[in-house]
């Protein structure tokens, strides 16, 4: 029998077909989508464009057409909210493009995209300059709690005189300790503003004179305020009474001591002044029998 190698390749495309797999799943070329898919990028494309045109100083337009009114606000914020908690952010977003980048800005609208945009990390700097933007109004449909978390977000960002136009909004609806020792920590990023936080605080411990963190507060305030010394003493006096912790007790009797030395010093006309500009620095006393000193 003669070999017809003719015959052997016609064999051999037949096996091939017949043994191989039925249905090979297509692979996919290395930087090639499959049909259908989203290009890397494109994603996050589509999420910085839904925030709206941009100026050429980069600063969002004002949106055009009619401005929605409150009673469509207010689903729309809504909307928005419930999207971001179920982690669906581009609904979040897009609820609120109708009422977003008005002039005058829409305040609750604007909050609620700033909270958006937290959830965003590579837009920091838009969460930020949103929030710097701010024109904060005492407005109806705002809530109180949602003054204090601006209040709060400002603060973060190193805004505090927009932040106490927020808190103080939020202080003339319902004026609570809490508000009120909040103030009190954003007075203290302002400058010159230490009597009014030493004020403040004084107001919150009023409302709440079982906070002995916020009495400890007060009395160190106090003692950076010339004129406030002998209250700071007086205060540093009553917490040590009220203590049964040593240690606590035993710095408290050191700082009443520095205290008073510093006040002799300087109630003394020939006594060596520290230079102008300079203060003592003094460690923080722990928190009495064991606790925080902060909430």
């Amino acid at each position: 029998m003669r070999f017809d190698p003719r015959s052997f390749g016609l064999l051999a495309v037949t096996c091939v077909v017949a043994c191989g797999p039925k249905s090979a799943p297509p692979r996919q070329v290395q930087g090639t989508p499959i049909a259908g898919a989203t290009p890397t990028g494109e994603a996050d494309a589509r999420e910085v464009k839904a925030a709206g045109a941009t100026s050429t100083t980069g600063r969002p337009q004002p949106a055009t057409g009619p401005v929605p009114t409150p009673e469509q606000i207010t689903p729309m914020v809504e909307t928005s909210a419930a999207a971001l908690r179920a982690g669906d952010r581009q609904t979040a977003e897009r609820s609120l493009r109708p009422c977003l980048h008005r002039s005058p800005p829409v305040l609750v609208c604007e909050l609620q995209f700033a909270r958006f945009l937290a959830t965003v990390p590579r837009r920091k700097t838009q969460y930020q300059e949103t929030l710097r933007r701010l024109v904060i109004v005492d407005d109806p449909s705002m809530s109180t709690e949602a003054y204090d978390d601006l209040a709060k977000r400002l603060r973060t960002i190193g805004e505090p005189a927009m932040s106490e136009t927020a808190v103080l909004i939020a202080l003339s609806r319902s004026p609570t300790a809490e508000r009120h020792s909040f103030h009190a920590k954003v007075l203290q990023g302002l400058p010159d503003r230490l009597d009014n936080a030493i004020a403040a605080l004084r107001s919150a411990l009023e409302l709440a004179p079982e906070r002995r963190d916020w009495a400890m507060e007060l009395a160190t305030l106090s003692a950076r305020h010339p004129d406030h010394v002998d209250e700071a003493i007086a205060q540093f006096e009553a917490l040590r009474t009220e203590s049964e912790d040593e240690a606590f007790r035993r710095t408290i009797t050191e700082r009443i001591a520095e205290l008073r030395r510093a006040a002799a010093i300087s109630s003394d006309p020939n006594a060596p002044q520290r230079p102008k500009g300079t203060r003592r620095n003094h460690p923080t006393p722990p928190a009495a029998d064991g606790g925080s000193t902060s909430r």
